[in-house]
């Protein structure tokens, strides 16, 4: 098998083929993606980075294609596209032509970058196989995919055949809001910065459209809807009733739902249906189970009934009825439902600073209830917070027990021994 003609012009130097590559350096907004990768190792491992559609993963990829070419030579970066490959067989015959190419290069680092690996069924047997026969040796392998379900649990299938690496499994996380002031602030009007990064979900594309045109396209919208209703009828499940699932978590915002009353309202026969399509919005990084949290035992309590975050935005404005595509169309919106989207804009942050950290699960909140009153978020045993869209009392949050740090996200200044008032916008800003 020949070498495919990407590859033969990149080992000249030449970056043509890097499509994504040429539309970023014609972009006017040019941000940087933080999520714990901050430069890729010089030895051989697997690296595996899954995320969102429309989030900037192939151009990050292409970027680091690129720099090592620049920092090691022509012959240690080689690419393929999983989009056009047909089954593991495909995979393999590939990268044995690329291995053997890497190998004969002089270069002290040989790289090989895989985009969208999930397009290929079974993909993990090819690198299982291709790890125990040797062809991968001396070589590090990145891979990217938007089917989190199939990279994860793919990788999962992997042990001891990533390397010595100290981290390999990463999440691409949204774009943060201070980078995206940092690049788009002075095209947006201060009090707009806020709400038209939240109507993006972070996604470059989404931050660009509202920094140019002052709203995300229709065509965002559909690829993002396309991308979630492609992965749950290829997870076998059904288009209709993954909508009425959407539209049922955007009734019920900010309030428990519970598997037995989300199977109830749309129809489904047993909680197992109603878990198996929460479960593929999961594994999108669309949604977050939120559980009951029991202060007195410090753990989570999955029995109770559970609140549901959308923890990418762009998916909620893919799936609203309300149209959301602009600032104005987001203040239009009632003020329980602008105080919903916050919420979930603060899921969607916490989300984002886990995968930097590295935790295991990012997707995995809980919260505190009793009675009618709750905390939204349980950060730590001893670290809580809740989200306001306008002004909080202290007089609110009786519930808080002793020992316990509350931050509270509202609009005016809260100062008492363990409560503490942030604004929106500060929150966005800075770690907790």
């Amino acid at each position: 098998m020949k070498l495919n003609a990407v590859n033969q012009l990149l080992l000249q130097g030449n970056l043509a083929p890097l499509r994504k590559l040429g539309l970023l350096s014609q972009s006017p907004f040019k941000f940087n993606v933080e999520f714990g990768l901050t430069e890729l190792p010089l030895t051989e491992g697997l690296i595996s980075i899954r995320g969102a559609r429309q989030f900037g993963k192939s151009t990050w990829l292409e970027t680091k294609l690129a720099q090592t070419i620049h920092d090691f030579g022509n012959g240690s970066a080689l690419y393929l596209n999983g989009d056009i490959l047909s089954d593991y067989k495909d995979l393999i015959a590939e990268i044995c032509e690329v291995s053997r190419v890497l190998k004969l290069s002089k270069s002290p680092v040989k790289r090989l970058f895989i985009d969208e690996i999930t397009a290929i069924k079974d993909w993990q047997r090819a690198i299982k196989y291709l790890v125990d026969t040797g062809e991968l040796e001396g070589i590090l392998v990145v891979a990217t995919g938007s089917s989190a379900h199939d990279l994860r649990r793919g990788s999962e299938r992997l042990p001891g055949r990533k390397g010595r690496l100290v981290r390999t499994d990463y999440i691409f996380p949204p774009i943060g809001f201070a980078e995206f002031e940092r690049v788009c602030g002075k095209k947006i009007l201060d009090e707009d910065l806020v709400p038209s990064y939240l109507i993006s979900g972070g996604s470059p594309i989404g931050l660009t459209e509202i920094a140019i045109n002052g709203a995300i396209s229709e065509q965002l919208v559909s690829l993002t809807r396309d991308w979630i209703l492609g992965a749950v009828v290829s997870g076998g499940r059904s288009r209709e009733i993954v909508i009425a699932v959407m539209e049922n978590l955007s009734r019920h915002a900010g309030n428990p739902v519970g598997y037995n009353k989300l199977a109830h309202d749309i129809g489904l026969a047993g909680v197992a249906n109603a878990q198996g399509y929460i479960e593929i919005l999961t594994d999108c990084l669309a949604v977050a189970p939120s559980y009951v949290w029991d202060a007195k035992r410090n753990i989570s309590l999955r029995r109770k009934p559970v609140k549901f975050h959308i923890i990418n935005l762009l998916v909620a404005v893919a799936f609203s009825r309300d149209q959301v595509r602009s600032v104005s169309d987001f203040r239009r919106m009632s003020c329980e439902s602008q105080g919903n989207w916050i919420e979930w804009l603060v899921a969607q942050e916490l989300f984002r600073r886990r995968c930097v950290a590295g935790v295991e699960i990012p997707e995995l909140f809980n919260h505190f209830s009793q009675g009618d009153e709750e905390v939204d978020f349980i950060l730590d045993p001893s670290h809580w917070l809740e989200v306001k869209r306008g002004q909080a009392s202290p007089h609110e949050f009786a519930i808080v027990p002793n020992g316990v740090e509350l931050q509270v996200i509202c609009s005016n200044k809260l100062d008492l021994n363990h409560i503490s008032g942030v604004t929106l916008r500060d929150f966005l800003h800075r770690l907790l």
